[in-house]
């Protein structure tokens, strides 16, 4: 079976979308913030405020271990039939802070082999000895933690 191939897509259709992901979340954070059994609160939240959750930065040395986990793992004759050919991402969240704040924000990465998740990869230590090792990788880096807020794709001009 053929992967499906993602090429890049233009700015303006990456605005449409992440002004789209940013409209859906603040209506998932307001509501989340206005729920109260005990008093009628209103708090509202817009696309642009700095509480939307936006995206990822992702360190490209990370990158690189998880796509050298995943040709070492490749590499190894008994893996021949279990080829990773993808990587999947998982959207994560840490408790809540407090009551009106919802927990941080993760994506977890992790490999694929035929659209299965491998969550373990074999690794030879120093003395040839094969171990398992945990193949989910966990970026934790949020925006708007980290961003660039001067990005289009951050938020609308005002």
């Amino acid at each position: 079976m053929t992967q499906k191939q993602f090429p890049p897509i233009n700015l303006d259709q990456a605005k449409a979308l992440t002004t789209r992901w940013r409209t859906y979340y603040a209506d998932l954070l307001r509501a989340y913030k206005n729920w109260n059994n005990k008093e009628q609160i209103d708090i509202n939240v817009t696309p642009n405020d700095k509480d939307v959750f936006r995206g990822f930065t992702i360190p490209l040395h990370d990158l690189k271990k998880i796509v050298e986990a995943a040709e070492n793992h490749n590499n190894k004759k008994k893996n021949k039939d279990n080829q990773i050919d993808a990587v999947r991402g998982y959207l994560a969240m840490d408790k809540p802070i407090d009551k009106d704040t919802p927990g941080l924000v993760h994506i977890l990465l992790l490999p694929v082999a035929k659209r299965i998740d491998i969550t373990h990869v074999s690794q030879d230590d120093e003395n040839g000895t094969e171990t398992q090792e945990s193949a989910i990788y966990d970026f934790s880096a949020p925006c708007p933690d980290v961003c660039d807020t001067s990005s289009p794709l951050y938020s609308e001009p005002l």
